[in-house]
């Protein structure tokens, strides 16, 4: 049985991080979890949290996101905010697997074709549009992963 008592999510996107709070909020209490939950939007601010002395049971990973902090450039300009955005997320894995050993990882991207053939993939996959609907997939993943360890 795998305890899950802290995430990080790392996803750059105020719709997704919308829809992962959702998912979160209606798949942790019925298997009567409530795990503190950390959220970055940047690499850098990633790296970080990684690095830290938290110790994450679980982490929501997105592949294409900004380098640094953008700010608010998501709501100023969705043009200048996207050419921000480099396919970087899943360089990562290697860290998290050093420093973060205990973690489950789940890749969060939405562009699958991005992903395919890359060296380093998380342990799971679920597209983000899916997590408006948690029921569909991460529900029962999330299901799985608390009961077989």
């Amino acid at each position: 049985m795998q305890k899950i008592e802290k995430i990080l999510v790392i996803e750059d996107q105020k719709g997704p991080i919308g829809a992962i709070q959702y998912a979160l909020s209606q798949s942790l209490p019925p298997l009567n979890l409530d795990p503190e939950v950390r959220y970055v939007t940047n690499y850098t601010d990633a790296e970080k949290e990684i690095a830290s002395e938290a110790r994450f049971d679980l982490i929501l990973l997105d592949h294409r996101l900004p380098r640094v902090d953008v700010g608010d450039l998501e709501d100023r300009d969705m043009r200048a905010f996207s050419d921000k955005l480099a396919n970087i997320g899943y360089n990562l894995i290697p860290t998290i697997r050093t420093q973060q050993p205990q973690s489950i990882i789940i890749g969060t991207s939405s562009m699958r074709d991005e992903i395919e053939g890359l060296e380093q993939m998380p342990d799971e996959n679920i597209i983000k549009s899916d997590m408006y609907f948690p029921e569909k997939e991460f529900s029962p993943l999330l299901r799985r992963l608390v009961t077989e360890g």
